[in-house]
């Protein structure tokens, strides 16, 4: 609980509604401004207790204790929060007014430990209403916030080594058996059509006809197109005469989202939550893989029977094959390699990088400041004590001005996300409510909390078993 070292817990199995009692004490010291947590690979949470201190407190959800954690570099303040790297890595943005990131390693002892890399600075302090999200190629967008005018519409970008696409291209392959009547078939995981949107494997193929002008394969086929494979088995629409073939696989593991996270696994982390400066799992991301593929003419009598030799199948990466993001694996199949950068050290050219100049809000990030994923990929901040929001498109890298909440959001702002896709904002200071409808990008008035209630510093909710939402608020 905020300003003390008190914790409750939530049983939603009890009694009618759930039954809300006292959990263990925190340790380490209180929890106040700037206290976010994070889970750790092996499913206890690390607790950033902010309030100026550098201390951490670890819950283990088994024994239902807190210990003392490993100490930050930094103390964190208001606006803490923490994002994390593919290598289970945790970068810690302190607030408090300073620009420091520092860095959590799960390996660095019993509770890991914290650095402060050179390179990660913010480029601007954060303070109030900082906050970061995660952008569909796996950048983290992070607002600075704070009460100097200067940094309140700063962000930065930061590259933190997370791969979600990769190539894979064959050597060109030659053979007089090639015909309207050849296939391409593979195995790959996950199996499934290409262009499912989810992590997969898609295929293309192009192909192409040697001729006086054109006198080898690799002469011929940068001259044509790729055209995409559907499914294993289909035909590879070959051109008239053509006696040559090249097969590019793309390998996509998209970045999971609030409402639809990418991840495996069971039990809890099937719901990881992606709130900023609120408790996040830790994500499993699933890495497309490539075991086999081969060009043949599955109709006898047309064409010839291509068989799995040398020249037109493959397993991995061979003769001149072209590689980008993707590595073999010890049976030679091809996957998507994890992490994009070397993350053992945090330089210009490893660990994390500034990935962009940092785009101007167009707005002040202060209290009440909260991020909305919507479905096309698109980031709708809502800037805190005001009621202003802004738009963020990752495909541009910009803000643009969004659409005007009902009220102001202030101390104690948060949305969830409704059953038919809409968002409901609750404003914080009071008792109020917004939806948003993602389709219209409109604001309404939403229903009031009970007269009891009103939100405050801390205040946020959580999803029942039921589908229902329990909100906590400061009486």
């Amino acid at each position: 609980m905020g300003n003390g070292g008190l914790t409750n817990i939530y049983d939603e199995r009890q009694g009618n509604g759930g039954v809300i009692y006292a959990g263990p004490g925190l340790a380490g010291g209180p929890a106040s401004t700037g206290a976010n947590a994070f889970q750790m690979p092996d499913g206890r949470f690390m607790i950033i207790l902010g309030g100026g201190s550098t201390s951490t407190s670890v819950y283990d959800p088994i024994a239902n204790t807190f210990i003392a954690g490993p100490n930050l570099n930094d103390p964190a303040g208001t606006g803490s929060n923490a994002f994390q790297r593919p290598d289970g890595k945790w970068a810690v943005v302190v607030g408090g007014g300073n620009a420091a990131v520092n860095l959590w390693d799960p390996t660095a002892g019993a509770q890991g430990g914290f650095t402060r890399p050179a390179n990660y600075l913010l480029t601007a302090p954060a303070g109030v209403g900082a906050l970061s999200f995660q952008r569909d190629d796996g950048n983290y967008m992070v607002l600075s916030g704070g009460t100097a005018v200067a940094n309140q519409t700063a962000s930065t970008v930061f590259d933190v080594g997370w791969r979600t696409s990769g190539s894979w291209t064959s050597e060109p392959l030659a053979s007089t058996k090639i015909s309207t009547f050849s296939a391409l078939f593979w195995d790959s995981f996950p199996q499934g059509p290409t262009g499912t949107g989810s992590a997969s494997v898609q295929m293309f193929v192009k192909t192409a006809a040697t001729s006086s002008i054109y006198l080898t394969c690799t002469n011929a086929l940068p001259i044509t197109v790729y055209v995409p494979v559907q499914n294993s088995g289909d035909l590879i629409q070959t051109g008239f005469g053509a006696n040559c073939a090249q097969v590019q696989a793309v390998f996509n593991s998209p970045v999971g989202t609030p409402d639809v996270p990418q991840i495996t696994g069971g039990g809890n982390l099937s719901g990881m939550w992606a709130a900023e400066g609120g408790t996040e799992y830790t994500r499993q991301v699933i890495q497309p893989a490539l075991y086999d593929f081969k060009i043949q003419n599955p109709i006898y009598g047309y064409g010839g029977i291509l068989t799995s030799d040398a020249s037109e199948s493959r397993s991995g990466a061979t003769q001149s094959a072209i590689l980008n993001g993707i590595v073999t694996t010890d049976n030679n199949s091809l996957t998507l390699a994890p992490y994009s950068l070397n993350n053992n050290d945090a330089t210009a050219s490893a660990g994390i990088v500034i990935a962009s100049a940092s785009a101007d809000l167009g707005a002040t990030a202060a209290v009440g400041a909260h991020t909305l994923q919507l479905p096309n990929g698109r980031f709708l901040v809502i800037t805190g004590s005001t009621n202003i929001t802004r738009m963020y498109d990752p495909n541009t890298g910009l803000f643009t001005a969004g659409p005007t909440l009902c009220g102001s959001a202030t101390t104690g702002s948060f949305s969830i996300q409704l059953p038919d896709g809409r968002f409901m904002t609750f404003l914080g200071g009071g008792y109020g409510t917004c939806i948003y409808d993602p389709i219209s990008n409109t604001f309404a008035s939403g229903p009031n909390l009970s007269s009891n209630a009103i939100l405050g510093a801390g205040a946020h909710a959580i999803q029942r078993s039921d589908g229902k939402i329990l909100s906590f608020q400061r009486k």
